[in-house]
């Protein structure tokens, strides 16, 4: 017979640990799937998740979706209207609008994603502190966190 590298109080702390995680991973589940039942049976809610899932799809896509450089000027092609060619048509310098849609809306993308991972790293460690130590700290905290909006 093999013996148990563990011993018996360890087995039975591992066991007890599994479960908790396991009913930890349960709950955020249950919690994930209400809330996920509750958006699809609002019609706005379902129609604007769409808008930005299209938004968010083109954005990522736009290198293999757009056809022209949103810089590169073309005089003859100047104020064009919409067409198979140009979607959006082109503006005063002949560049294609719908590109130039397309390249920006991922320029803004990038600067949206960094501006939350920012608030994330000052927030999260300003806040924690201003709790922990209170008094002084908090009333500091507010005042620059009223200053910076």
């Amino acid at each position: 017979m093999a013996k148990s590298v563990l011993s018996q109080e360890e087995i039975l702390d591992i066991d007890v640990s599994v479960s908790r995680v396991t009913l930890s991973l349960r709950r955020c589940w249950e919690t994930c799937r209400n809330a996920g039942r509750d958006l699809c049976r609002s019609k706005t809610a379902v129609i604007g998740a769409l808008m930005l899932l299209l938004m968010f799809s083109l954005c990522l896509l736009t290198p293999y979706i757009a056809r022209y450089d949103p810089i590169q000027q073309n005089y003859r092609e100047m104020l064009h209207t919409p067409s198979a060619q140009h979607y959006f048509g082109t503006d005063r310098y002949g560049r294609d609008i719908w590109s130039r849609i397309l390249w920006g809306g991922r320029r803004l993308l990038m600067i949206s994603l960094l501006a939350v991972l920012v608030g994330i790293l000052v927030g999260i460690p300003m806040g924690t502190l201003s709790g922990y130590y209170g008094g002084w700290m908090d009333a500091l905290t507010m005042r620059l966190v009223d200053a910076w909006l």
